[in-house]
């Protein structure tokens, strides 16, 4: 990922209202930033900054009449990109340049949801988004809207490389897509994936000027690398998360310490009396403190199992924000196991005060 930046070009508005101009400048533009000192690779992604997710619409699948309504990840892109961005084909072969410049109706497509049973290659998918209906946008002509399927790409994250849910759709991390030609639909900006060998940023560097050298109306609208969406996009917001839950948990622990001090000093003094008359009576130190410790160990207890149930009902709600689950039996016994340590301390200094008060100032406390 810190060898992968993803470029994002503006065009000069109104430029290339043509489709062969508009294809002839993405081809010019792509060549222009392989050919910086120091790029390995350059591809064309129109609709997709992974890991994040790429555009999602209705499709249809020729033949499949059972799958109605079904969604799917649309991604305009050069031959490049699965070298680009270390995705296997796993069957068929991958689109051509030529086929880019026609442009074929083709597709690659993963398989795992809708395409199982039987092998996919040589059908056909369609997605009304491919033939929107806008100025700044062109649109390649044929005829008809039916892509044919002619390869299957391995997994990729898509999804925002949220965990796979089985109570939540939306955090699986690989949703079914369609890989197309770029040049299908052909929007007003360039989205570029480029790889380089070592130094990232003077790579690009050289590939910019380079780019400028081309055509100095083009404006570079972002200029990350894939590792930055990583740490801002998805693990910075689980920090972020993180932090808030850690605080808030630590200052529940707080308060939970300081309200379970509270309430064994206040049972020790309201049985001081009954503590006397034991002690009165030939009870020893060890005693009391074993049976301040029995009060406290039974109270402890109820809320643990309390505290361990609420927690595990309240795993789905939780999921929502947070990657892990609240049902792991390692984190579970961590937090009992605190909680207990701390109900010990809580109750150790009570406990010895108790085991060391005089028998007669005891029984004379009211």
């Amino acid at each position: 990922m810190d060898r992968v930046t993803n470029l994002v070009l503006a065009l000069p508005r109104k430029s290339y209202p043509g489709w062969t101009e508009r294809a002839n400048k993405l081809d010019a533009i792509r060549k222009a930033i392989a050919s910086g000192t120091g790029v390995e690779q350059v591809s064309i992604v129109s609709t997709w900054t992974p890991p994040m997710r790429a555009y999602t619409d209705k499709v249809e699948i020729q033949g499949k009449q059972d799958l109605t309504g079904i969604q799917s990840q649309l991604v305009l892109v050069s031959p490049e990109v699965f070298e680009t961005l270390g995705i296997p084909l796993v069957q068929g072969p991958n689109f051509t340049q030529s086929e880019l410049m026609r442009p074929a109706h083709v597709a690659l497509a993963f398989v795992r949801k809708y395409l199982t049973g039987g092998s996919p290659i040589g059908r056909h998918v369609k997605a009304p988004i491919l033939k929107i209906n806008r100025p700044d946008f062109v649109i390649a002509q044929g005829n008809d809207d039916w892509l044919e399927i002619i390869g299957i790409v391995a997994d990729a994250r898509n999804n925002g490389g949220f965990r796979q849910s089985e109570t939540n759709s939306k955090d699986a991390p690989i949703e079914p897509a369609f890989y197309a030609p770029c040049t299908v639909v052909m929007v007003p900006y360039v989205s570029l994936m480029v790889r380089t060998k070592s130094d990232a940023e003077t790579a690009i560097h050289s590939a910019l000027q380079r780019l400028q050298a081309t055509d100095s109306e083009i404006a570079v609208v972002i200029h990350h690398p894939l590792s930055w969406f990583l740490e801002t996009m998805i693990w910075g917001q689980q920090r972020f998360i993180a932090f808030v839950f850690t605080a808030f948990s630590f200052l529940g622990l707080v308060l939970a310490a300081t309200g379970l001090y509270s309430v064994v000093s206040y049972s020790v003094n309201q049985r001081i009396h009954e503590m006397g008359i034991r002690m009165a009576l030939g009870a020893q130190r060890m005693d009391i403190v074993g049976s301040v410790l029995k009060s406290v160990a039974a109270t402890v207890g109820i809320g643990i199992v309390l505290g361990l149930a609420i927690s595990i009902g309240l795993n789905r709600v939780v999921s929502h924000w947070v990657l892990s689950s609240s049902r792991d039996p390692l984190m579970l016994a961590l937090i009992a196991l605190i909680l207990v340590v701390i109900a010990l301390f809580a109750c150790i200094w009570p406990a010895r005060r108790a085991a060391n008060l005089d028998p007669m100032k005891a029984l004379r406390t009211e």
